[in-house]
């Protein structure tokens, strides 16, 4: 039992901090790239900026920042499930080394001569 414990316990302390380790995320636009898009609607007159100009604006907007927000969310829910993982098999891991302390203060209790 002693040896599974340990094993367990390592392999979650293992697996949490593979979950905690921080890696890359999706890249944000480049400034340049967002400074075009208003230099585009800016050198517009007041009276050429319609609600289809706006509309269209916000839609290229949406479509460069789109496969960015969506690459967060794919990485999020990925570390979120892993996460989980990583707290059952933590849990485990401590649970299963209290059992193994438990047992070893009984059986140290038990081979302790009473005293009269």
């Amino acid at each position: 039992m002693a040896v599974i414990t340990i094993v367990v316990f390592f392999a979650s302390l293992a697996e949490c901090l593979s979950v905690m380790w921080v890696r890359g995320v999706p890249q944000a636009l480049a400034i340049p790239i967002l400074d075009e898009l208003n230099r585009d609607l800016t050198r517009l007159p007041p009276n050429e900026i319609t609600e289809q100009v706006q509309e269209n604006y916000y839609k290229d907007l949406l479509a460069l920042w789109g496969p960015i927000i969506e690459a967060q969310r794919a990485l999020n829910a990925a570390k979120a499930r892993r996460l989980r993982i990583a707290q059952a098999l933590l849990g485990c891991g401590m649970l299963s080394v209290a059992a193994l302390l438990f047992s070893l203060i009984v059986n140290a209790m038990a081979a302790v001569p009473k005293l009269r």
